[in-house]
């Protein structure tokens, strides 16, 4: 598949450890499973790589490999990269350059360096602590080993049916290269181990933001992207974006555990978001990204409802903002005179034939959606109303 995006060099070095996914030991990753240095790192890298692979830029500090490296269940994967630098000063809107970066270093060898280093990007690792526990442009260890964690869940990208792109190893930057960056922070040091995501992907397309194709800001690329040249095959795709869009909504439910009487527990999502956190497949599934805020939330039983409706209706603004995009898109290119409320219905009605988790049904003018559960409880299922006024 045709990768869209700013091409970025990074330099594979080895890295100090290897921590892979349980659910990849069989598979065969030992070429990427490297640490990545963006250019500015390679300039003061004793240890030169020796080449340069080309990615493509993908959201803050991530990189996509254009090339596919495998195929799970019939889909196309690529490799991602997650802490690859960033190119912005997070305290202002300037790009960082090496003498941003060399003034936040109070030795003045080391800032000597960083300034004639000969570097000419903007792309950087630092010090900084970031937001939940990561280095700025970075990943920290514990952020990464939620993810993994996560994945693991996953047999390989579905955790029954909410669909993730896996976490397939961690990998941990060169200790003396990681002392040197630590220094370079202008507020709070990190103090946790540098480490990146290497994971599977399959395209770079995201719902809305941090991307530089997305279903919300440029309808007509994805459509060429993912060759969407007729009005079947179109269909297909928006009953395979509905059907894991769904799917992610309902997570919770579909992980739904009984922890011990009265404590029961299921997946939530935690500072991310559907919309930019998430990337489309060529068939349309979403696959849930950003897997550092995915964990198990616990709540008492009279909160489970409360639990599963925050959840549900926090995401599907980005759900049917997206499918009306892609609607929009389909009849203006193919036409259609179908009314957009059977349009939806029927979509809907496919894509949750065979859920286990999720019924349909019509009364008094509208049509529900019904979510269940493993624990055969009908006490903790849910219904949400989907469509009023339907045929």
């Amino acid at each position: 598949m045709n990768i869209r995006g700013k091409e970025l060099k990074l330099f594979p070095h080895e890295p100090s450890k290897v921590i892979r996914s349980k659910r990849f030991l069989n598979y065969d990753f030992g070429e990427f499973e490297k640490f990545y240095f963006p250019g500015s790192l390679e300039t003061l890298s004793k240890r030169k790589s020796g080449r340069a692979d080309t990615f493509i830029e993908d959201d803050n500090r991530g990189a996509i490999y254009p090339e596919e490296i495998c195929n799970i269940d019939g889909t196309e994967f690529h490799m991602s990269l997650k802490g690859v630098g960033s190119t912005v000063d997070p305290y202002s809107l300037e790009p960082l350059n090496i003498y941003s970066i060399g003034s936040l270093s109070n030795n003045t060898q080391f800032r000597n360096e960083i300034e004639s280093s000969g570097y000419h990007g903007n792309r950087f690792i630092t010090g900084e602590t970031w937001l939940r526990g990561s280095p700025y442009g970075g990943q920290g260890l514990e952020l990464a080993s939620i993810a993994l964690n996560t994945s693991e869940m996953a047999n390989p990208t579905s955790i029954n049916g909410f669909r993730i792109a896996p976490v397939i190893s961690i990998v941990t930057m060169e200790e003396e290269m990681q002392g040197k960056i630590r220094e370079l922070f202008w507020y709070r040091k990190y103090g946790g181990d540098f480490v990146q995501e290497i994971r599977l992907l399959p395209s770079n397309v995201r719902l809305y933001f941090h991307a530089s194709s997305t279903v919300g800001n440029n309808i007509s690329s994805v459509f060429e992207i993912f060759e969407l040249f007729d009005n079947r095959k179109t269909t297909d795709f928006m009953v395979n974006f509905m059907k894991s869009g769904l799917a992610a909504l309902t997570a919770f439910s579909r992980t739904l555990k009984k922890e011990k009487p009265g404590i029961y527990s299921g997946l939530d999502f935690f500072d991310v978001w559907l919309d930019k956190d998430a990337v489309l497949s060529k068939d349309g599934t979403i696959y849930f990204v950003d897997l550092e805020g995915v964990e198990r939330r616990y709540v008492m039983e009279e909160k489970v409802a409360e639990a599963v409706t925050d959840q549900f209706y926090r995401s599907l603004y980005e759900l049917m903002y997206s499918y009306v995009r892609i609607d929009e898109e389909r009849i203006r290119r193919f036409g259609s005179p179908i009314e957009r409320r059977t349009q939806l219905q029927s979509i809907i009605e496919i894509a949750v034939e065979n859920d286990k988790f999720i019924n349909t049904e019509e009364r008094n003018g509208k049509m529900d959606i019904i979510i269940s559960n493993d624990l055969k409880d009908e006490n903790l299922n849910n219904r949400f109303t989907m469509l009023n006024r339907v045929r």
